[in-house]
């Protein structure tokens, strides 16, 4: 196992990248785009710059609400082969769910707690619910994505609030599942756990439709392209009440390999939900990097883990760590 040198960068507008370092696959000879033999990566939201342009094998471009085509392609044009990285759990750029996708506003498709609040990711993107059309948005993602060139697609997060199961969406969709009346999952133990169980099984079914929009058009254009997903560990999901396809994943055929995504963030998580005498920050995030280690081996599956030591929340800073 390779551990974990790189850097994290905060300039050029806001301009900012992850590396990501090829740690573990069974086996390194997988079929698959030029992306997925990459073994360091990094993550940006901006076009291609000398600045920010490290020597790495591939680049994974993430940025919302413009067009991919010269995103991608500037990135390209200088050598790199590139992934693109989108929201599966979030709609970036509020465009889906305020009609300006389909000029049809989806208020029920966002994920919403008991008093009817909506689930906020950074306090301005609403968490959304895997319905039809919120699929059908991310499938054109997709190929969007595949049209500007893009070597590799990357539904990023494909998760969902425990504490959520109020909107107006979810409520048939629990009646088709169990043949029972919708419960809010407040009510007891067994109706919180069917709430989770269902999120888990239509986030299944996203990343299944994404996977076969992906193989579908590259068999069409007779590309190779990856398909990655960029999760969280098991115990940050748990400290934040989220639910998330991981070990369910590795039933699903076609997945060239995770992202491990640990961060300053999510390892603070998983500290403030235990205590012991000896538990330290570099302690924590071991664990929650072997976590993917242990959700790979024995696959064919690649894995990167994210070596990012930035933390979002402006409240924690460098002395802190």
């Amino acid at each position: 196992m390779t551990l974990y040198g790189g850097m994290a960068v905060d300039a050029i507008g806001r301009a900012w990248f992850i590396v990501m370092i090829l740690a573990a696959c069974a086996s390194c000879a997988l079929a698959g785009s030029e992306f997925v033999h990459a073994k360091t990566v990094f993550q940006t939201n901006v076009h291609h710059d000398p600045r920010v342009a490290i020597a790495v094998d591939a680049v994974i471009v993430h940025r919302h609400a413009d067009d991919p085509t010269r995103l991608v392609g500037s990135w390209r044009q200088a050598g790199f082969p590139v992934g693109r990285m989108f929201f599966a759990d979030s709609d970036a750029g509020n465009i889906y769910w305020t009609g300006k996708w389909d000029g049809q506003e989806h208020p029920g498709d966002v994920e919403r707690g008991r008093n009817g609040q909506v689930v906020l990711c950074a306090g301005v993107r609403p968490y959304m619910l895997p319905t039809e059309g919120w699929i059908r948005f991310l499938e054109e993602n997709t190929v969007k994505s595949l049209d500007a060139g893009a070597a590799a697609i990357l539904p990023e997060e494909p998760l969902a609030h425990v504490f959520s199961g109020y909107e107006d969406a979810f409520k048939p969709l629990w009646l088709e599942r169990y043949g029972i009346p919708w419960r809010g999952q407040h009510e007891n133990a067994e109706a919180r756990w069917l709430t989770a169980q269902l999120k888990n099984e239509l986030y299944i079914k996203l990343e299944k439709r994404l996977l076969d929009q992906t193989r579908h058009y590259a068999r069409e254009h007779n590309r190779e392209v990856g398909f990655v997903l960029p999760i969280h560990a098991m115990y940050s999901n748990v400290a934040a009440q989220l639910v998330a396809p991981l070990g369910t994943s590795v039933g699903i055929d076609g997945i060239d390999g995770y992202i491990g995504q640990i961060w300053t963030g999510p390892v603070n998580w998983a500290l403030a939900h235990y205590d012991a005498p000896d538990k330290s920050f570099f302690a924590s995030a071991y664990v929650l990097y072997d976590y993917f280690t242990q959700l790979t081996v024995e696959t064919d599956r690649k894995l990167w883990l994210l070596v990012d030591p930035v933390e979002d929340n402006p409240n924690h800073t460098w002395a802190e760590f």
